[in-house]
């Protein structure tokens, strides 16, 4: 019994990590579940799906897309982090 109720938790870890990398919480339940320590090392192996979680962020509102560099711009910042005084002028590079 216990041990079922570790992989469960195994499970649910997997899942989580998975998930705040924009990847598929159920798909990684299922991983970690089965296979229990192998689902939670490729979990935090792999890498960050940065088009899901950005879409998530913004569906949220925890961010908008930036208009000149389609980077994620938190909500409470109201700028680009990558530049420094605000998001460029429309007449630099190219616009």
């Amino acid at each position: 019994m216990e041990l079922l109720v570790n992989w469960i938790c195994l499970g649910i870890a997997s899942g989580i990590i998975a998930q705040n990398k924009g990847r598929s919480f159920f798909g990684y339940f299922v991983l970690g579940t089965l296979i229990p320590m192998v689902g939670l090392v490729i979990a935090l192996a792999v890498g960050r799906n940065t088009e899901t979680a950005d879409r998530r962020q913004v569906a949220s509102g925890r961010g908008k897309k930036c208009p000149y560099c389609a980077d994620l711009i938190p909500t409470r910042s109201g700028r680009v982090p990558l530049f420094r005084a605000g998001p460029r002028p429309r007449g630099i590079i190219g616009r």
